[in-house]
């Protein structure tokens, strides 16, 4: 028996514990359900798998709370103050720090009364460290507190835990780019107020990440330039001694886009290619580490479908390409189809405009790298005028998409909610953080099995996720249950299934089917009773379905 309850716990060199975190979607997991408003809310995960996440209140405040990765508090249930200065305050960036910790930037509006009153912005940052202890001064470390609006900022962490923070500056006249470098302890590196990148010109609008790491000594900045008077869009290299390495010969890309690392130094980005004001096609650029461009000189075509698309968004495939997301108008009616392509580190175009589900104009997608070599990305879908559902999917690098039909339901709450952020961890799954209405912010894990609330704790080869294309355990509903729930499971390939129901000591309850099954979808009732048909006792149950060479276990909770 031990020996089973081992088999049950261990699958293929991956340790799996059900924890803190909410396997329920119609509670999920509350971060912060104080009084007031709670808005805005940033995440960021570190290697271990602990999160942090960062969010303003309606006193304009900026708390932050840790969970580690089974999902329970480390601080404050309230959450640590970040800041409570009382101008108004705004995140706009979260980033690890290396070290467990978390540099989080924000916009400060400062008004001043002159007959009429205006309004301009600094830029404050601060670090927190693991145990919630701030290290930076106390009300922030100003970044930029010069005359004008300072905006738009973004930051990056390098080898040697120094961060960069590029932002839009009014102060010039004109809406230049500069650029400052701290160190661990918060000293300023460069200039008070920071360095101009360029004479003329401003960081590009389009909401995106501009900022990736090279080496260790600089980082790669994408910004929109003039050239003849003309918009263009200007690549630049910084090094950590404020050296401009491309000063005398800028590299103009003549595009704009959201860009990622590419794994070796430089950078990969996705961009709009525009008529008469709309976007009509979307198109991806490579630059390596010394500002050469690696694909044509206008980007490959990763969309070809003559729309007008919104929000495309870029993930890592872990080879040195990318997945790209976006949606895509297909009807008078405005519904949108959500679309991927998948682009190599050569430029070659594997798959274009894979169709995912139809949706409704409130449908967003968010994607990360589900680390190994595919994608896990959330949206939500509204065909019939109803309130969203939002859903969570895998796709791998062949364009397969994982989990169920639709995919994960991670939550069937009905109240409204704000801008819905995911990051994913170093273990395939990944983490969604939202405000809601009223404006409590909450939190939904996912595992690289598609089970809300699955720890893996660690993965030492990448046979397990691949072979779910074989089998798939989907989500039983309802889960908790009373008297019965039905168990859907899907077969892709063909062959000898077990489907057995256990209880927490490795200890089997019911043995639900074993037989040879075709490839397709399958449900099935369990009562909540025995071999001995006697009903069990409420409790936390594990589905388990098994093949020869794959195990895919599901906690499920009876409540009598």
């Amino acid at each position: 028996m031990k020996t089973k309850l081992i088999l049950i716990l261990l699958l293929f060199n991956s340790t799996i514990i059900f924890s803190q975190w909410s396997t329920d979607p119609a509670q999920n997991t509350p971060i912060c359900t104080e009084s007031g408003n709670q808005l805005n809310p940033h995440i960021v995960v570190d290697k271990k798998g602990n999160s942090i996440i960062v969010w303003e209140d309606q006193t304009v405040n900026i708390y932050a709370q840790r969970l580690n990765r089974y999902g329970y508090k480390t601080w404050d249930n309230r959450g640590v103050p970040v800041c409570t200065k009382w101008n108004e305050l705004e995140i706009a960036e979260v980033i690890c720090d290396r070290q467990g910790g978390a540099i989080i930037v924000w916009l400060e509006y400062v008004d001043y009364l002159h007959g009429d009153m205006t309004e301009e912005t600094d830029i404050y940052a601060q670090r927190i460290d693991s145990t919630g202890a701030l290290l930076w001064d106390y009300y922030g470390l100003a970044v930029c507190t010069a005359a004008g609006d300072q905006y738009n900022p973004k930051a990056v962490c390098v080898d040697q835990d120094e961060t960069y923070i590029v932002w839009n500056d009014g102060r010039p006249g004109y809406n230049g780019v500069y650029v400052q470098l701290f160190n661990e302890t918060g000293d300023v590196l460069w200039s008070i107020n920071g360095i101009p990148l360029n004479s003329q010109g401003t960081v590009a609008r389009f909401g995106g990440k501009n900022v990736v790491p090279s080496d260790s000594n600089s980082i790669l900045i994408f910004y929109a330039s003039k050239k003849n008077n003309v918009p263009i869009s200007t690549v630049q290299k910084v090094r950590k001694n404020g050296e401009f390495l491309w000063q005398e010969n800028i590299k103009e890309l003549d595009i704009g886009g959201t860009c990622i690392s590419d794994g070796k130094y430089g950078a990969l980005f996705i961009f709009n290619i525009y008529e008469y004001g709309d976007p009509i096609e979307i198109r991806a650029q490579r630059i390596n580490k010394d500002g050469n461009i690696l694909w044509s000189d206008f980007g490959n075509l990763v969309s070809d479908i003559v729309s007008i698309h919104s929000r495309p968004e870029i993930a890592t495939d872990g080879q040195g390409g990318a997945f790209i997301s976006w949606s895509a108008d297909t009807s008078t009616t405005k519904n949108r189809q959500l679309y991927f392509s998948r682009v190599d580190s050569s430029g070659k175009v594997i798959w274009i405009n894979k169709p995912i589900s139809n949706s409704s104009r409130w449908s967003t997608t968010e994607i990360v790298s589900n680390n190994n070599n595919g994608a896990i990305f959330c949206y939500a879908k509204d065909s019939n005028g109803n309130n969203p559902v939002y859903y969570l999917r895998n796709i791998d690098q062949d364009g397969l998409l994982l989990w169920e039909n639709d995919g994960i339901i991670y939550s069937t709450k009905q109240e409204e909610k704000g801008y819905i952020f995911l990051v994913g961890d170093s273990f395939g799954s990944a983490i969604l953080v939202w405000s809601e209405f009223p404006h409590d912010i909450y939190a939904q894990q996912v595992s690289s099995h598609g089970n809300l609330g699955e720890v893996i704790t660690s993965v030492s080869n990448n046979t397990t996720i691949n072979k779910q294309k074989k089998y798939l355990l989907l989500n039983n509903y309802p889960n908790p249950f009373n008297s019965s729930t039905q168990i859907s499971y899907q077969i892709l390939k063909g062959g000898d299934v077990s489907l057995k129901i256990y209880n927490l000591n490795g200890q089997i309850v019911k043995s639900l089917i074993n037989q040879k099954l075709k490839e397709g979808k399958y449900d099935i009732i369990w009562n909540g009773k025995d071999e001995n048909n006697n009903q069990v006792t409420s409790g936390i149950y594990l589905i388990e379905l098994f093949s020869s060479r794959l195990n895919i276990i599901k906690k499920i909770t009876l409540v009598r």
